[in-house]
């Protein structure tokens, strides 16, 4: 029995024969080649540097792409004058970071009165003194000690400002220690 397989090639048809007979060639057909030789490359052309004038660029579309959200602190607010004797207040409290960590640079602003003579920072058994920039401005940079695991939690700090006479008024600010 004799199977007949067509293949298409782009430029010629080519009959195969599979099978135990064999079939003589016809003397008016001449053989097809399988495969068809690619014409030699072309030479790519060597570009210069040359006096004419380059065409200008179509417009395209450009891709619209949506501005990633600049996140910028909510401004302090400016001290509030008060006379010498009226309550202390506490305006502003702004920490570099909620979360801090061993080794960390923190810095904190706090922003007050300006009848407020000193504003310390209760964290557990550490008291820090707050240094005052100017009036009703205090500001404090320290670097975290390392922490051992067992001391990593949340805490709430107590920030306390108070006035040449002693009256005092206190903000609690909630701080994570990890």
């Amino acid at each position: 029995m004799l199977k007949v397989i067509a293949t298409v090639f782009p430029a010629a048809l080519a009959v195969t024969l599979i099978g135990a007979a064999q079939v003589p060639p016809s003397p008016i057909s001449t053989p097809v080649p399988l495969v068809t030789p690619m014409p030699p490359p072309t030479p790519v052309p060597i570009i210069t540097s040359s006096p004419t004038p380059s065409p200008k660029p179509t417009a395209t579309a450009a891709p619209i792409t949506t501005p990633a959200p600049i996140v910028t602190p909510i401004p302090l607010p400016t001290p509030l004058v008060l006379p010498p004797d009226a309550p202390p207040r506490i305006l502003a409290i702004r920490m570099s970071d909620p979360v801090l960590h061993s080794g960390e640079l923190v810095n904190g602003t706090v922003v007050t009165s300006t009848n407020v003579a000193s504003v310390e920072v209760h964290l557990g058994p550490q008291t820090m003194s707050v240094p005052r920039s100017d009036a009703g401005i205090f500001q404090l940079s320290y670097r975290m000690p390392h922490v051992p695991f067992f001391m990593r939690r949340t805490y709430t700090a107590a920030v306390i400002a108070r006035n040449a006479a002693g009256v005092s008024v206190e903000r609690d600010v909630r701080v994570s220690i990890q």
